[in-house]
């Protein structure tokens, strides 16, 4: 396993891993757990701490160049990017393509700007309509949600003023894995920490929950 290992001792109940953009794996545990203890929970999660780095370290080192050909994930597919020549400038999903029309000279920058629009614009449609459907289900009501990148988390949220936040990069994700997000964050807003009636509460209005969680760190 390649990366830097920063292990922390925490006042914690279970065991945390985390590997960042920058190629840092981070094991949180609980004070007082053994060396041969931390070796045996990085040994189990070690395939896909692997996928992980792998999956930092290609973005790292590939930068888009918004031409014809490039691969864009949406919703779980992937999809090829077609640049047509226009006086007009729209995006739009097409047969396995994502088509961008853009005027003749229309530079990299430009058409990141205009596809990443699109992406936002899409997000709140599909996460609001996940957002909707769930809250009601669990009966929990939230005064605001935003869409934002983040780093090394898929959503967050603050309980006290009902806020949540989720990753603009879920959207390239299918929607199992959106809604199981969406649940976890709801589910912050009634139990604050991960305790047996978090995990109670995740189950009994996502019985699979589990599944679509190792899906999200498997992908």
């Amino acid at each position: 396993m390649q990366g830097n290992l920063t292990i922390i001792y925490k006042d914690v109940k279970y065991a945390n891993i985390k590997v960042r953009p920058s190629l840092e794996v981070v094991v949180t545990v609980p004070l007082g757990t053994e060396s041969s203890k931390v070796d045996d929970i990085i040994q189990k999660r070690s395939n896909w701490i692997k996928k992980q780095l792998t999956y930092f370290n290609d973005r790292q080192h590939h930068v888009k160049e918004y031409v014809s050909g490039e691969s864009f994930q949406f919703l779980g597919k992937d999809y090829r990017l077609k640049i047509i020549h226009s006086n007009e400038e729209r995006v739009k999903l097409s047969g396995g393509y994502l088509q961008v029309w853009v005027k003749i000279g229309t530079d990299c920058d430009a058409k990141k700007r205009l596809v990443e629009e699109w992406l936002k614009d899409k997000a709140k449609f599909h996460f609001s309509k996940v957002l909707n459907k769930y809250s009601k289900l669990v009966g929990v009501g939230i005064d605001k949600f935003s869409i934002r990148y983040m780093k090394t988390r898929w959503g967050s949220c603050n309980p006290k003023k009902s806020y949540i936040n989720i990753n603009i990069e879920l959207i390239k994700k299918s929607l199992d894995l959106i809604e199981y997000v969406v649940l976890h964050e709801l589910t912050h807003l009634v139990h604050y920490n991960h305790t047996a009636e978090f995990y109670g509460f995740m189950t009994l209005y996502m019985p699979n929950w589990k599944i679509r969680k190792n899906k999200l760190e498997n992908t």
